[in-house]
Order: structure tokens, then C-alpha cells, then sequence
């Protein structure tokens, strides 16, 4: 497992969502200068990264995110445009990588299409690219084996293992996923 060094992190709470934003250094070289976006759908956790160069350093930002869950829909879709909305305000991208379902997987799978659906959306008026990839196959581009999950590969030195942010970790694979498949 490699331990990954955070350079910064803080926690933004906002009405219906609270950030614990955290700054790293990347786990694996960038090799491309295309701004690579991650996000691991989750209808109570979700997760977010975005690649930067600062210094000639590769950083990537982690948003471990935790969600008020509405039972109604629209709320729903109004909260994920909102989060999109100011995680792109914040962070230029130009290709997000989203980890499609796990078939076979009963977990809340209306409410992750809808999230997967308005963050594309989103995205797609921004005018970054958008991929949905299914996590195994995520998993193999990266780590070498769609049984290997981010946070068993990964693990933020400091943090304990409770504390751990994996559904950030999951879409900082996805992030690599779209930097590895564009180097081919």
C-alpha cells in the first residue's frame, strides 16, 4: 500500500453538504498536460479529484464529500448540479472520468444514475469531456487488476483508517483512468 503525502486539508461545510477537501501529492506522475477529473458517484458519499501542476509539483485535490439524502428527486438533482457547478468553478477540466455502476449492485442505483446523469451534464456544458467506465475496468487500467480498489492501493499518510477518504481515492483512479487512457 502506498502512503500518500497531504500537503493540506480542510473541512467546508455548506447547508445540504460538507467538503473535507484535501491536498496531495499524486501517487503516480502526470504524463499530460489536460486538466483530468475524477468522481465516484455515491447517493450519501461522493467523490471528487482534479489533477493541478503547481511549481512543476504534481498535486492532486481530493473532495470527499457527504450528502444530505432528499427523498425527493429534484431535490436530489438540484444538490449534485450545485456541487458540479462549484467543483468546476473551482478547478478547470477538461475530461471527467465517471465510474459507471457496478452491475449486479443494488445500491441506490436510480439515485447514482441521476447524480451520474447531471454531473455529466453539467460537465458537458462546461465543455469537458465525459466518460462513464465501469470501476472494474477503472481498476485494471490502474492498478493492474479490476479487483484492486483505490483504497486498498492508496491511503493518505495521517489519516486514520476510519477517517480515510475512499470515495476520493476512487475518483482520483478514475482521474488516472482518463490521464492512462489518453497516453495510449
Amino acid at each position: 500500500m502506498i502512503q500518500i503525502q497531504v500537503l493540506s486539508n480542510k473541512t467546508i461545510k455548506f447547508i445540504d453538504w460538507t467538503v473535507d477537501k484535501y491536498q496531495i501529492a499524486a501517487p503516480i506522475p502526470f504524463t499530460s498536460f489536460s486538466q483530468f477529473a475524477g468522481c465516484d458517484p455515491g447517493s450519501v458519499n461522493l467523490g471528487l479529484s482534479k489533477f493541478i501542476n503547481i511549481d512543476d509539483k504534481d498535486i492532486a485535490i481530493l473532495w470527499q464529500i457527504k450528502l444530505t439524502r432528499f427523498d425527493n428527486p429534484v431535490e436530489r438533482i438540484s444538490l449534485y448540479e450545485i456541487i458540479t457547478n462549484e467543483f468546476l468553478s473551482v478547478l478547470n477540466v477538461n475530461i471527467m472520468t465517471i465510474e459507471n455502476s457496478a452491475y449486479a449492485k443494488g445500491f441506490r442505483q436510480t439515485e447514482l444514475a441521476e447524480q451520474r446523469a447531471i454531473i455529466a451534464h453539467v460537465c458537458m456544458k462546461n465543455n469537458c469531456e465525459v466518460q462513464m467506465i465501469a470501476p472494474n475496468q477503472i481498476r485494471k487500467a490502474v492498478f493492474g487488476s479490476g479487483k484492486i480498489k483505490a483504497h486498498e492501493a492508496w491511503q493518505l499518510d495521517g489519516i486514520p483508517k476510519n477517517k480515510q477518504p475512499n470515495d476520493a481515492l476512487a475518483a482520483l483512479s478514475c482521474a488516472y483512468y482518463g490521464m492512462m487512457k489518453e497516453d495510449r
